[in-house]
């Protein structure tokens, strides 16, 4: 076995060892070391943290990506920038994330972010049921509809929100 490989393994028992196994292990690990001149973060295999660029496309999925990353790394940088070469502006959020860290965080973000767009869908058909926007139904075209089924459960949210909702008072300017 290789110097390198044993003070893996050393440092990996002293971390994970139980009782005199885990002190004897650090003693060893601690005294080579010294022996060999080398630190501890030369032969830790923890990855260190690397910049990764993740797109958004509005603030509320700005919000949540913040709100994400400090949930998770309270104590670690993060950088906005929107680079407008593009036709559309492309809003980047700068993270600094492991490859492991970075495949959790953006399959989180991902559902977090489907979830949020689900909920605003059924808030804005709340909202309009509560503010009751609709043709009269002698004006009302015969518009083809999405034929989107709504089940039960969002039913029951929809109203849920819809109690919520302030119905805006909205005076007829023009008679």
């Amino acid at each position: 076995m290789n110097k390198e490989a044993l003070l893996k393994k050393l440092l990996k028992l002293s971390e994970q060892g139980i009782g005199g196994e885990k002190e004897n292990a650090e003693a060893l690990l601690n005294k080579l070391l010294k022996k060999y001149e080398i630190n501890i973060e030369d032969i830790s295999e923890e990855e260190k943290p690397k910049q990764r660029d993740i797109w958004y496309e509005n603030d509320y999925e700005l919000r949540l990506l913040n709100q994400l990353y400090y949930a998770w790394f309270p104590k670690r940088d993060s950088w906005n920038y929107t680079n407008k070469r593009y036709k559309k502006a492309r809003h980047t959020m700068i993270l600094e994330l492991t490859d492991a860290e970075l495949i959790q965080f953006e399959y989180a973000y991902e559902i977090l972010k489907e979830n949020w767009y689900k909920e605003v869908d059924l808030f804005y058909h709340a909202f309009i049921q509560k503010n009751n926007i609709f043709p009269k139904e002698e004006d009302a075209l015969d518009l083809p509809s999405d034929n989107k089924k709504v089940d039960m459960k969002d039913l029951i949210k929809m109203e849920s929100y819809a109690r919520g909702i302030d119905t805006v008072a909205i005076r007829q300017a023009i008679e």
